[in-house]
């Protein structure tokens, strides 16, 4: 062996090797003689530095080390630490007990082939700067708190062991790739990239831009936590390691390209956060907790799988019209807002509880629980319907369009409580809809849709507005004494169920229309035609203009009363419930019978005069048909066209009430009645008759599904109403009106059926 000593002179004393540089080519054994370099080290391939076998030594370089060569532990027995005071370029073997950077000012450090020893110190306070990468393996780096500047873009890679207590600094191309276990642990990383199988322990701060290429998780021994002070781009996976989990802590944006899997993902921000999604990358963290006070914003659509979304009453903004998925698990606490391009995607039970949603479409299946508001313009395009739970309530704030469905879950309802305009385009079958709203609420019905709530109840006490005709389905509709206006000529149809407690207005073209034993009750009505099967409850009065184009009957079980306070032109037929029991009429106005009057009791109640005009040989065929003076005070005397009545077939002439029994009104009783009694002439009324000319369809065609037809022209006629049916043999009131014209003739389009007949009605 041959030592070189690249200096002029060698001065030793004691311990110390005093000299500027040392070659070593050789084993240099550390002992007594050796514990000290004053110089700086180049260990040549081949060469080596151990202890001696008589004891554990520590050797200190009080320069610049240069190892090609090898730094180990003599084989024999003992171990070597090496304290070096300057730079350390390794591209051999080190793989001493102890390897401890000691200096006062920054050191640089570059390790082509990795540092083995099982210790790794930095107790210099000025740290170290990275002139290469920097390779460790099965070693426990400890920086005491102090700097590791990659800045120049060099690589931090450790394969088994850990990295503590370390400040480390980088750009986007400095990496740090760890593998087989090897963790981080209070340590603080700033522009960094990850490789490899990162694993966190406590105390481990990420800060600036993080790129995370490979995986990030906990160390296993236990949950821990990662803190995010920046932004962070995953490209790779960050996920729980097995048994146990991760949680990070973000304060910045946060990007995901791939894989995100941790247990939790909490945002602490203090100024906005954008969340962003890229390559069909999804959070699928068990829980994501918001605690930004700011908002969160959604820089892509966001998707999250089995995940439980907390936003603690924080905003999450949707308001570049992106999207929120989210497949299982829930959405709580969360303040949304978004556009009509913006869409809260929810699938397999996925919820939602204690949220406010703006101005967002809903799609998938949105489950609501407790507390749920939707403001502004929603548009659901999916199933909406409760949690499968419990019964829950959805506030609707604003508007709602409806184009999926509404509705019950298979286990317990769903209530929507309702403060705007509704359009339904398509299924609503939920329990109950509430309409609560302080301003007038328009309702609308679109593509054949129906409302088909079990419970339909206003408590809004301005008005609600027909948009459209409105039909209810097996609804016990409640209006709780408030408006329902009809005023644009729209229909209300009621099939099964009931109509109560509403104040509906209308004009001529506005239809009441009831099926399939649907009735009303505590209604009242002004200036609507009825049709259908319209049944009588307790408590229904008519007012203004009525017309009655279909059956009138009082609700079977019970004799019920009818009161028309307005003028009646029945068209159609008014009975009595052919189940039993009767159906009474107080009219109070004119009536107008150009159909089948038969019911049980008509009385004759009005205050003024009344005209009762007995059209086309009509008749009205009463059990009782009755006039009531509205004077009481005797003597009282019933007159005829101003001769005192005395007839065989009438009874009361000489009290409040003269009545017929069984017998038809029909033109027979043409004339004027009254009744003298002590307070004066009662108020006049007159019965009288008229025939009007049918109207004689005299030429017609049909092709690709349109209906001409002429017929003779009435002059006396204001207009022509046109019917159809399949059964030319059904009753008229039963016939579907088509149109209203206003000359002899009239196109009719869409008529696909094989066989339909018409017949035309004037209108005087």
């Amino acid at each position: 062996m041959t030592r070189r000593i690249l200096l002029l002179f060698v001065i030793i004393s004691g311990f110390v090797l005093n000299l500027f540089a040392l070659d070593i080519d050789y084993t240099y054994i550390v002992d007594y003689d050796h514990k000290t370099i004053n110089g700086d080290v180049h260990v040549l391939p081949g060469g080596s530095i151990m202890n001696s076998d008589n004891s554990p030594w520590t050797l200190t370089i009080n320069g610049n080390l240069i190892n090609e060569g090898s730094i180990v532990n003599n084989p024999v027995v003992y171990t070597l630490s090496v304290e070096l005071n300057g730079d350390l370029t390794n591209s051999g073997t080190i793989s001493c007990t102890r390897f401890t950077m000691i200096g006062s000012s920054a050191n640089t450090i570059n390790s082509s082939s990795p540092i083995t020893s099982d210790d790794f110190f930095v107790t210099n306070p000025a740290g170290l700067v990275a002139s290469g990468d920097i390779e460790f393996s099965t070693t426990d780096v400890d920086f005491n708190n102090y700097n590791l500047d990659l800045n120049a873009g060099y690589d931090l890679i450790l394969n088994d062991g850990y990295i503590s207590d370390a400040v480390i600094t980088g750009v986007s191309t400095s990496e740090i790739n760890l593998s087989n276990t090897a963790y981080l642990q209070r340590t603080n990383i700033t522009d960094c990239s990850l490789n490899g199988t990162v694993e966190i322990a406590s105390g481990v701060e990420f800060y600036g831009d993080v790129i995370n290429n490979g995986i990030m998780q906990n160390y296993s021994s236990s949950p821990y936590t990662l803190i995010i002070n920046g932004n962070i781009i995953n490209n790779g996976s960050i996920q729980d390691n097995t048994g146990s989990s991760l949680t990070v802590y973000a304060y910045g944006d946060v990007i995901n390209h791939s894989t995100w899997n941790c247990y939790r993902l909490d945002l602490k921000g203090t100024t906005p956060q954008t969340l962003s999604l890229f390559n069909s990358a999804v959070f699928n963290t068990t829980y994501l907790s918001n605690f930004n006070t700011t908002s969160i914003l959604s820089g892509t659509d966001l998707s999250f799988l089995n995940t439980s979304l907390d936003f603690n009453d924080n905003t999450l903004e949707l308001t570049s019209g992106f999207d929120l998925v989210l497949v299982d698990g829930y959405i709580e606490e969360s303040v949304i807002t978004g556009t009509s391009d913006s869409e809260i995607n929810l699938s397999n039970t996925a919820y939602i509880s204690y949220s406010d949603i703006t101005d967002c479409s809903l799609n998938g299946t949105v489950e609501i629980r407790t507390g749920v508001n939707l403001y502004g313009n929603v548009i659901n395009y999916g199933i909406l319907q409760n949690y499968s739970s419990s019964p829950y309530v959805l506030t609707i704030n604003g508007n709602i369009t409806n184009y999926g469905s509404i509705q019950d879950n298979t286990v317990y309802s769903l209530t929507v409580d309702s403060y705007g305009d509704i359009t339904n385009n398509s299924t609503w079958n939920c329990y109950r809809l509430d309409l609560k709203g302080t301003a007038p609420q328009t309702l609308s019905l679109f593509d054949s849709a129906v409302f088909n709530t079990t419970y339909f109840s206003v408590f809004n006490a301005t008005s609600i507005i027909s948009g459209t005709d409105l039909t209810f389905v097996n609804t016990f509709v409640d209006f709780n004494n408030n408006a329902l206006d009809l005023t644009s000529g729209f229909d209300l149809i009621l099939d099964d169920g009931y109509l109560t407690e509403a104040v509906i207005t209308g004009i001529s073209e506005s239809e009441i229309n009831l099926s399939n034993t649907a009735y009303l009750q505590n209604t009242e009505i002004t200036d609507c035609s009825l049709n259908g099967i319209v049944q009588i409850g307790t408590g229904v009065k008519l007012y203004g203009e009525i017309a009655n184009n279909g059956i009138i009957q009082n609700y079977s079980g019970s004799s019920y009363t009818l009161t028309i306070n307005g003028n009646i032109t029945n068209n159609g037929l008014i009975q009595d419930n052919p189940g039993g029991s009767f159906l009474i009429i107080d009219t109070y106005k004119n009536i107008t019978n150009n159909g089948i009057w038969t019911n049980y009791y008509t009385k004759l109640v009005g205050t003024t005069d009344q005209n009762i005009l007995i059209m086309n040989n009509s008749s009205f065929q009463n059990h009782y048909f009755s006039m009531f003076s509205e004077f009481t005070t005797e003597p009282l005397q019933w007159y005829f066209d101003g001769a005192i009545l005395d007839s065989p077939i009438c009874s009361g002439e000489t009290s409040v009430e003269l009545y017929t029994t069984d017998i038809a009104i029909d033109s027979l009783f043409n004339g004027t009645y009254y009744c003298e009694t002590g307070d004066g002439p009662s108020r006049n009324i007159i019965i009288s008759s008229m025939v009007y000319e049918s109207p004689t369809i005299t030429d017609g065609s049909y092709g690709n599904g349109i209906i001409n037809m002429f017929w003779d022209d009435i002059p006396t006629a204001i207009s022509y109403n046109i019917y159809s049916s399949d059964d030319p043999y059904s009753l008229i009131h039963t016939w579907t009106f088509e149109t209203e014209v206003f000359t002899n003739s009239c196109t009719i389009l869409d008529q696909t059926e094989q066989k339909r007949f018409y017949f035309i009605r004037a209108v005087y």
